[in-house]
């Protein structure tokens, strides 16, 4: 079976250095320029609606409610109230290797937070972690190099996970009610040719949507035959994420980066850094938000 090639078109014209992270939320397209510190939203058009500076690197973001989000930063999580700019550190991470922080992360179907770590060595100093709704977080693995894509089967009891340098996709058992993983294997292998897996979108089908970093492409794969079905391909090299959006959750948007590219590289690839779109005939499942129980339920 031969891939079907998918167009993409520019959707916003953007420098971010690391774009990352996008999510549809409250009818506007969100996302991380995570090198100069920003959370960022634009309307179905592309026209920009928000933009926030942090004043340090951000790995991710989430929405809670009310205009309130949970902001990972380098070592601690926040929550940032967008009308007020109020900020309150909820989770924070002592024990980080120097030169780790938070990077990838997204809400399972009921609520919690699973954000990963990265390291900028590449070693497996990293972990992944559930942050729970009374605000604690736990370790789901260890010995993970850089923590990315994740995403849940409709039914929420299977979670597939990327740790980039692993240059695999894993499958887990979920359980839903106590947010634990087991029975870890391995759903999706790569090659270093294909560029390097990032971040991660699931369809309403099943497959499994995965932005491809120095790969030039998006590529959606059926994990259960292993088969590349969809390529979404790229006037660059580094996208980095991609999620479903609009009205229909029937678009899906891509982010890309230009970090780490030479100066040649910047100028033979334009729009690095710019937000895509295309429109892959199927739709994708709306954000799971974070849901904050002052009670617990762990």
């Amino acid at each position: 079976m031969s891939s079907r090639t998918l167009p993409a078109t520019l959707h916003r014209q953007d420098a971010c250095e690391l774009g990352e992270g996008p999510f549809w939320h409250d009818e506007q397209l969100w996302w991380v320029d995570i090198e100069r510190g920003l959370l960022l939203s634009a309307d179905i058009h592309g026209n920009l609606i928000q933009q926030v500076n942090f004043g340090q690197r951000i790995g991710a973001a989430t929405p809670v409610r009310n205009g309130t989000f949970l902001v990972a930063l380098e070592r601690e999580i926040i929550q940032f109230n967008l009308d007020s700019k109020s900020r309150e550190t909820i989770a924070r991470l002592n024990d980080l290797p120097e030169g780790s922080r938070f990077n990838d992360g997204k809400c399972d179907p009921v609520g919690r937070w699973i954000i990963g770590t990265m390291s900028h060595g590449h070693l497996k100093t990293s972990s992944l972690y559930s942050l729970h709704q009374d605000h604690s977080l736990h370790e789901l693995r260890g010995d993970v190099s850089i923590s990315n894509g994740l995403a849940w089967s409709a039914d929420g009891e299977t979670m597939y996970y990327i740790d980039t340098m692993a240059l695999c996709v894993f499958a887990y058992d979920y359980n839903l009610e106590t947010g634990s993983i087991s029975e870890e294997r391995i759903v999706l292998r790569f090659a270093e040719k294909d560029g390097w897996p990032d971040g991660m979108a699931i369809d309403r089908e099943g497959r499994l949507w995965i932005g491809f970093w120095d790969g030039w492409a998006v590529r959606c794969y059926q994990p259960k035959t292993g088969v590349c079905e969809e390529i979404v391909s790229l006037p660059c090299s580094r996208p980095t994420s991609c999620c479903f959006g609009g009205a229909g959750l029937n678009r899906l948007f891509i982010t890309t980066a230009r970090h780490g590219l030479s100066e040649k590289e910047q100028l033979d690839q334009p729009l690095a850094g710019s937000l895509f779109v295309c429109n892959p005939e199927t739709t994708g499942f709306a954000t799971s938000t974070f849901t904050y129980n002052p009670h617990g339920n762990k």
